[in-house]
């Protein structure tokens, strides 16, 4: 019976490791650093590895294929729903609390011009167009991303672009998810106060709900990154991680206060005239590509400590 007791405690051991994703423990035990060491060496690491102008090109592929992803999201409106403007309403004010307002203005009146006629063509053209120009923006952190993990690519060409491409769509399917859990859990909502008086409470728990699902969204959009972006070897997979902690975190906090500076100090459109809003956009992509690389930076120096502190027993 003793036996018996330990084996299954064995089995459950080893299938909670497997849940969460492997020695999670020592992504979190920061490698035996000290979290001052450990900024520090990121920072040298980040400056090694140029994360700054990575950034920038991310933030290109980011921006060329918002607009197409925004049209297949409202050609889905169009052909599954018959609410469809109610819908790409609450779409444009999620996004609105999102992206700063000067540049959610261009958004505003991009996607108001290209999605007046939705259509099957505009739904193919949306997806194909988002995922030809994503896949080019995984590949580029593809090539980061083996650098930052101190990685050559070991995958051959066909294998690379095969995961790029696999790995965009399923990041876009993510992505789309947790817009349609935001603009169809309103619009499901407000068809229930219509028909059923639901009390305020329930309300209350139903946005935390969609807000922690937009989360978990988020933090599988990092981890699924981290995982399958480079060309690592005998990489287990991890729910979360440090750096995705920190990546997340550091996007709500810097694009919060980006906003904030926009409201109040902005003298981007004096600079830049009609192409202020552009800029904005891109800086805000730029600011959500450095903190992806920022996160990869942190789990890969952690990484090396732990090797280190191994190696170092044996």
């Amino acid at each position: 019976m003793t036996d018996f007791a330990l084996k299954s405690l064995k089995r459950v051991e080893d299938a909670s490791h497997q849940l969460l994703g492997g020695p999670i423990r020592d992504s979190f035990s920061l490698g035996g650093l000290s979290w001052k060491k450990l900024m520090a060496d990121v920072w040298a690491s980040a400056n090694e590895d140029d994360i700054l102008d990575k950034s920038a090109e991310l933030a290109y592929y980011f921006f060329f294929a918002l607009f197409p992803a925004l049209i297949f999201l409202s050609s889905m409106f169009g052909i599954f729903v018959r609410e469809k403007q109610e819908l790409n309403h609450d779409l444009m004010v999620y996004l609105a609390k999102v992206i700063p307002p000067i540049a959610f203005s261009l958004v505003d009146k991009a996607f108001t011009a290209t999605t007046q006629a939705s259509n099957t063509g505009n739904l193919a053209f949306g997806a194909i167009t988002a995922l030809w120009s994503a896949t080019y923006g995984m590949s580029s952190a593809q090539s980061t991303l083996n650098v930052v993990y101190r990685t050559r690519e070991t995958r051959p060409f066909w294998k690379a672009k095969l995961i790029a491409v696999t790995l965009t769509l399923v990041l876009f399917v993510l992505v789309c998810a947790g817009f349609l859990l935001l603009t169809l859990g309103d619009y499901l909502a407000k068809l229930l106060i219509n028909d059923v008086l639901v009390e305020p409470a329930a309300m209350a728990a139903w946005k935390a709900i969609q807000v922690i699902a937009s989360l978990f969204f988020l933090t599988l959009v990092f981890s699924m990154t981290y995982r399958w972006g480079p060309s690592k070897q005998n990489c287990s997979w991890r729910w979360i991680s440090p750096g995705a902690v920190v990546g997340i975190i550091g996007w709500l906090a810097i694009s919060t206060a980006f906003r904030i500076y926009l409201r109040y100090f902005n003298n981007y459109t004096t600079t830049y005239g009609a192409f202020g809003a552009v800029i904005i956009l891109l800086t805000w992509f730029y600011i959500s590509g450095l903190m992806l690389l920022l996160g990869a930076e942190i789990n890969a120096t952690i990484e090396r400590a732990n090797e280190a502190r191994k190696s170092s027993k044996t």
